[in-house]
């Protein structure tokens, strides 16, 4: 009894862990007043949560939020996609292109020389050529 006590405390605690957000996740906050922003975890203690919303760096009180839940930043999205493309030129070129369009410079000078208008290249499917942004 005492075995099996202990086996569903360890694994309620494993799935909590596996569930929380760590620094670095992306998270959407929302707000007792209905608001919301979204921003990327800095830190959270038991009464604040502090976020990095696009280079500002904002701290709130837990206890005006209804709930915090995860969400993709820019930078898990592009690697999602880089992922997907292999190396297909016209995945890789829309990941240039996403890259660039979320200021992601460092991979939008990789992926398509810092030119997010740039022709895609040779083999790319239409639709990445209709994805490129016209100037």
């Amino acid at each position: 009894m005492k075995r099996l006590v202990l086996t569903l405390i360890l694994s309620l605690l494993a799935a909590r862990g596996a569930c929380a957000l760590a620094p670095g996740d992306g998270v959407v906050v929302a707000f007792k007043d209905g608001s919301r922003v979204a921003g990327v975890l800095l830190e959270q203690t038991r009464s604040r949560i502090a976020l990095d919303l696009g280079g500002a760096q904002m701290t709130f009180l837990l206890s005006d939020v209804s709930s915090v839940s995860a969400k993709k930043t820019s930078v898990q999205r592009l690697k999602e996609m880089l992922l997907q493309a292999g190396n297909d030129p016209g995945k890789l070129h829309e990941a240039g292109v996403f890259a660039c369009a979320h200021r992601l410079y460092t991979e939008c000078d990789r992926l398509v020389g810092g030119n997010p208008t740039a022709a895609p290249p040779p083999g790319a499917p239409a639709a990445a050529a209709a994805a490129t942004p016209s100037a």
